[in-house]
């Protein structure tokens, strides 16, 4: 037997405390706002879905549900609101089903995690053969992340001739790296250790036990109107229903790792179910939270379908998230703080992950802006005022309509830095320290330097293609002191290579190059119109906000005590 870390006493603790609460707690039918945290998370989440969120939340504080409420349409096509009961896609939270199923095995006694995976099939190659469940279930078996499209024809014959017979990216057990084949490979143990389908199984031992009645793989269990549609902006994906899905579940690029179809309150019925014996008993339920394999950086570890974390607050955090580019979820688990929320979102523009850290510092006492207050705008209103918009120094706002509002994009150092940190100040010397980083990643290509900047300019030309352009957007001050020294700026450039363009940071101190980034997003500033002629801008995490108003003519921008004018170009 593989010697594996557990969890430490205090740690288990708070799984016998979970326990006592458990039963007290009801999943209450429709909307539910419960007290001023609630009250405060929901008016945050409308006036969000004002700005293009949907989906839904649901949370519970000190054995109570405080909050459960849908918001936006599950199908814009027919006007239907989301709810509570609006059946959706989960993503890689089938993960943590899965496991519950392999560990419930263990305890009938069927398989162990100890088991080598050529315990259950023959013909595993040599640099297989130390395979165990456990790397399985821990993504530390060397598989690739996936094994095709999700929703192309894939049996179970397939996959497993793949799994066996594909390059392993590193040796089992050498290292984390996420797996959503290694997860297909334990539904395939499930089922031949059952002798039941994956879905038969997971009904009967998962989802039945625990009151979970509108969950999992099969289409015919709530009607076709209950399902959200998925979006991406203004872009329409659909449901599962119209995609390749066999009577069993979906193909086999799926099963097992991802697809399965729940709803909010039957997400919390799975919570609930994994406080008590309800599914699994204690020792279970430690094996399935014990912190195994460091994602990398030890701030963070993967258990059995779960990730272990600590939080800034000093308790343990039971995560998982999951979806795709249109549906997309996040289930936290604060045990020993007795709090727990799961939140989805059926449009990519607002994913459910990225929402999710707001509502934690918001049900653990911190009181958010809200978002804008954002009204409805004709399009052609909005057309009208796309154009290019110039300061007195020349530089420029280029201004797009868009889905409900307008696109900024910055051009020159005096725009960028009103736009994207409300500082249009020290414009030449700024101007100077561009230039300077573009020569600087321009020598880093041509020359054989073993500096930070070269090895990491090499990097991004190996993953992208030989790069053909620099061109710096503009620098701003570096305000999170705590990654960089006081007084850091960070210079953002568009680096052009065969694979498209990609955002390039590079981050200044005293005239020294004190750290590099990747810098996520398109550079875009999205404004939502809030009033005639105002518009305000929103992104979750942004440092600053500006305001616009916008005539036709000019642009007035007012970004904390700054205001500047740009006129409007023939």
């Amino acid at each position: 037997m593989i010697a594996r870390p557990v969890l430490t006493s205090a740690a288990t603790l708070l799984f016998a405390a979970a326990t006592a609460t458990a039963a007290g707690i009801d999943v209450p039918e429709g909307t539910v706002v419960r007290g001023e945290t609630a009250e405060h998370i929901d008016a945050w989440l409308t006036q969000l879905s004002g700005l293009g969120f949907s989906g839904g939340v649901i949370a519970a504080a000190g054995g109570e549900v405080i909050l459960s409420k849908g918001y936006g349409l599950a199908v814009r096509e027919s006007g239907i609101p989301f709810t509570t009961d609006t059946r959706f896609s989960i993503g890689s939270i089938t993960k943590p089903i899965t496991a519950c199923a392999i560990l419930k095995l263990q305890s009938m006694g069927k398989l162990s995690t100890d088991d080598f995976v050529s315990d259950h099939f023959d013909g595993l190659p040599e640099d297989r053969d130390s395979w165990t469940l456990h790397e399985l279930l821990t993504h530390t078996s060397g598989l690739p992340s996936a094994s095709g499209f999700d929703y192309s024809e894939f049996t179970c014959e397939d996959l497993l001739e793949f799994a066996f017979s594909t390059e392993l990216r590193f040796r089992p057990r050498a290292r984390y790296s996420y797996s959503n084949v290694g997860f297909s490979v334990l539904a395939a143990i499930i089922e031949k250790a059952s002798g039941m389908s994956y879905e038969e199984f997971t009904q009967k031992h998962v989802f039945g036990p625990a009151g979970m009645t509108r969950t999992g793989y099969r289409l015919d269990m709530v009607p076709r109107e209950e399902y959200a549609h998925g979006y991406r902006g203004a872009e329409a994906w659909g449901t599962v229903l119209d995609k390749h899905w066999p009577e069993a579940g979906p193909s086999w690029h799926l099963m097992g790792n991802g697809g399965t179809q729940s709803t909010l309150r039957d997400m919390f019925r799975f919570h609930l179910a994994l406080l008590d014996d309800t599914i699994l008993d204690e020792e279970a339920r430690e094996e399935m939270f014990s912190p195994y394999a460091d994602e990398g950086g030890g701030e963070s570890f993967y258990g059995y379908g779960w990730v272990v974390q600590e939080t800034e607050r000093g308790s343990t955090c039971l995560w998982h998230d999951g979806g795709n580019p249109y549906f997309s979820n996040d289930l936290r688990r604060f045990v020993d703080e007795d709090v727990v929320y799961y939140v989805h979102s059926n449009n990519g523009a607002w994913d459910g992950p990225s929402v999710s850290p707001f509502l934690e510092q918001m049900l653990f006492g911190e009181r958010l802006p809200l978002p804008p207050a954002a009204i409805e705008m004709d399009a052609a209103a909005l057309d009208a005022l796309a154009g290019t918009y110039t300061l007195e120094s020349g530089a420029e706002f280029e201004v797009e309509a868009t889905d409900g509002g307008v696109v900024v994009i910055a051009e020159g150092q005096e725009a960028y830095g009103l736009l994207y940190a409300g500082d249009g100040g020290d414009v030449e010397r700024r101007e100077a320290l561009n230039e300077r980083t573009e020569d600087r990643v321009r020598d880093a290509l041509v020359g054989d330097g073993d500096d930070m900047l070269a090895r990491n300019v090499r990097r991004l030309a190996d993953e992208h293609g030989p790069i053909d352009g620099v061109r710096a957007l503009g620098t701003i001050p570096f305000t999170e002191d705590d990654q960089a020294p006081p007084g850091s700026e960070i210079t953002v450039l568009a680096v052009r290579g065969r694979g498209g363009e990609s955002g390039f940071a590079v981050l200044w101190n005293d005239g020294q190059v004190v750290g590099l980034d990747l810098p996520e997003g398109s550079g875009e500033v999205v404004c939502y119109p809030v009033g005639d002629g105002r518009f305000e801008s929103f992104a979750l995490g942004a440092t600053t906000n500006v305001e616009l108003g916008l005539d036709g003519a000019s642009l007035v921008l007012t970004a904390g005590e700054r205001e500047v004018r740009a006129a409007r170009d023939d």
